[in-house]
């Protein structure tokens, strides 16, 4: 029991002082190449594979702190690995040759971020902020800079393809007021539904061209 318990003690010392960053690919959970440098044989002896396909593997802590993954080609090769807490939602899905990555985080409030891999061509996507809209290989997505709210409309993996950014004129808890994200049926055009101020106000709707 001894020997569980400091066990126990060092796994919660290593998430507490796990955190997160933004890095030139977006929002990364640091402490994934700690934990699979260190304790793989942890991993295999404390978490148990809840789901498992032929392009991703996620194992779940038998202790509920959290969640390890990781996402491979179609050949086998490994393109992402992670780790996600236990606070706020976490899913990985797959439509065709797309494998998407969703994290949530937050409290009261969610903030969705979300990754993408092709596992045809072995590529994978930059971090977006969601709420998200996707149209063929294009994604509308947001970002902060100096703490104001813009929005992206890029293609998902290359940004030399296409890449548009607008003023929204939100601070960087642009969540809070929108409500959709969606582009126009022959993708020439973005659409966000938002309250004008707050929940009590009106529901506008703006739209952005993209050529």
């Amino acid at each position: 029991m001894k020997k569980l318990a400091c066990l126990m003690l060092m796994v919660l010392i290593v998430l507490t002082f796990s955190c997160c960053k933004n890095n030139e690919n977006g929002f990364s959970a640091t402490g994934a190449d700690e934990y699979f440098n260190t304790f793989e044989n942890f991993e295999n002896t404390f978490t148990e594979i809840y789901v498992k396909e032929k392009n991703y593997e996620i194992r779940h802590s038998k202790y509920h702190v959290g969640d390890f993954y990781t996402v491979y080609d179609n050949y086998g090769n490994l393109l992402d690995k992670g780790y996600h807490g236990y606070r706020g939602s976490f899913n990985i899905s797959q439509k065709d040759n797309v494998v998407t990555l969703e994290y949530g985080f937050g409290g009261t409030y969610v903030f969705p971020k979300y990754r993408m891999y092709d596992i045809e061509k072995g590529m994978v996507s930059r971090y977006f902020e969601g709420p998200i809209a996707l149209k063929d290989n294009m994604i509308a997505s947001f970002i902060i800079k100096d703490d104001r709210a813009y929005l992206t409309v890029q293609d998902i993996f290359d940004t030399d393809v296409f890449c548009k950014e607008f003023s929204i004129n939100m601070d960087k808890f642009y969540h809070l007021q929108i409500e959709e994200v969606y582009f126009a049926d022959d993708g020439k055009k973005v659409f966000i539904k938002h309250y004008e101020d707050d929940y009590e106000s009106d529901i506008v709707e703006k739209s952005f061209d993209l050529y």
